[in-house]
């Protein structure tokens, strides 16, 4: 728990590693302690618990859902994606979301939910002022894209962010 607390900068997956250990040894204390938490511990807590995939767990990270901290409710979604039981009906509204970590997650959960019909979500994402969430979609697009789709996805290798033209250009290569 010590090392849960000690101050670490630019460091998350230190506090991932931790929350994971955490949540699988001593998860009724982690819980207890979710509201005091800091966003950064908050969001390696929800990860941890979410690695879990244990019973409750899902009603534990849907009370961050709501959350006024975008990346904790990025963090949210990302964990629900691991558990494999929640409804898309109940999160499809995070594709709108104002943030674009939150619409990321959102993809990355459509298409873990959705499989291949989460296709249309992720071609009209790459048309997102966000460059993270058109990476996300780039990313999520791989085994599901096929050449008929190679038009939108090319013309991202234009992008001016440098991790949409790589993200665009791996996929176009896995495509083939």
């Amino acid at each position: 728990m010590s090392l849960f607390f000690c101050e670490v900068v630019d460091d998350d997956d230190y506090y991932d590693v931790i929350a994971y250990h955490l949540a699988k040894n001593h998860r009724p204390q982690l819980e207890g302690m979710l509201h005091l938490l800091s966003p950064k511990r908050l969001r390696a807590a929800i990860f941890g618990i979410g690695l879990l995939r244990s019973t409750g767990s899902d009603e534990v990270l849907r009370t961050y859902l709501d959350h006024s901290d975008p990346l904790v409710v990025s963090a949210a979604l990302d964990a629900l994606r691991g558990t494999g039981t929640v409804e898309w009906e109940h999160v499809s509204r995070f594709l709108t979301d104002t943030s674009p970590f939150v619409r990321g997650a959102a993809l990355r959960l459509a298409k873990a939910r959705l499989g291949t019909n989460a296709l249309p979500l992720l071609l009209a994402a790459l048309k997102d002022s966000a460059a993270i969430v058109k990476q996300n979609a780039l990313d999520e697009l791989d085994g599901i894209a096929d050449k008929s789709h190679l038009a939108p996805i090319s013309l991202l290798l234009q992008d001016p962010s440098a991790h949409v033209r790589q993200a665009a250009k791996t996929l176009i290569e896995a495509i083939g």
